[in-house]
C-alpha cells in the first residue's frame, strides 16, 4: 500500500466562464471534484512543457548547495555538459564551464561573480542551459523526475 503526503497550497485563479461550466460539468460527470481535474490538467501541461525546466537546472543545483553550505560544491553534470562552482575572495564566486566529448574538456569558459546571490550569476547559470544536450539519456531521466508529482511513500513491503 502507498500513501500519498499532500503538501498543498491554496490559490485564486481567475477561469474563462466557458472553461470553469465544462469543468463543473465534466467534475460530475465522472465524480470527481474540480479541484482534482484542475490539478491532474496542471500536471499534465506542466509535464508536456518539461523541456522548459532545463533552464533552471544548472541554477537549482547549485542554489541547493548555496543554501545548506555545503562545501567544496558538487559538480552538476547532465546532457555532456559540466557547470564548477566555488568560492574565491571572500563571497565571490567563480563559474567554470565546459563540454565534455569523449572526457575530453571542449569550450571551457570562466566567469567571476561578486556574489553567489547576484542576478547576473543567476542568469549566467540559466543562460549556459542551451549547451546541455536535450536528447541525453541522464536529461530524459531528470526531466522525467523533475515532472514527477506523485511524491508517493511506501508504508508496506
Amino acid at each position: 500500500m502507498y500513501v500519498r503526503k499532500k503538501y498543498m497550497v491554496q490559490k485564486s485563479f481567475r477561469l474563462d466562464e466557458k472553461v470553469e461550466k465544462d469543468i463543473s460539468i465534466l467534475a460530475k460527470l465522472i465524480d470527481k471534484s474540480q479541484n482534482e481535474l484542475v490539478n491532474c490538467a496542471i500536471s499534465e501541461f506542466l509535464q508536456d512543457n518539461k523541456s522548459h525546466f532545463l533552464e533552471v537546472a544548472i541554477a537549482e543545483h547549485f542554489d541547493w548547495q548555496i543554501n545548506n553550505g555545503i562545501e567544496p560544491m558538487e559538480d552538476f553534470e547532465m546532457g555532456g555538459f559540466t557547470v564548477k562552482m566555488k568560492y574565491i575572495d571572500d563571497d565571490k564566486v567563480e563559474v567554470t564551464s565546459y563540454n565534455t566529448l569523449d572526457g575530453e574538456k571542449d569550450n571551457e569558459y570562466t566567469a567571476v561573480f561578486e556574489s553567489d546571490i547576484s542576478t547576473d550569476l543567476e542568469e549566467h547559470l540559466k543562460s549556459l542551459s542551451i549547451h546541455i544536450d536535450r536528447n541525453s539519456e541522464d536529461v530524459k531521466k531528470y526531466l522525467e523526475n523533475r515532472t514527477d508529482y506523485r511524491d508517493y511513500i511506501k508504508v508496506r513491503k
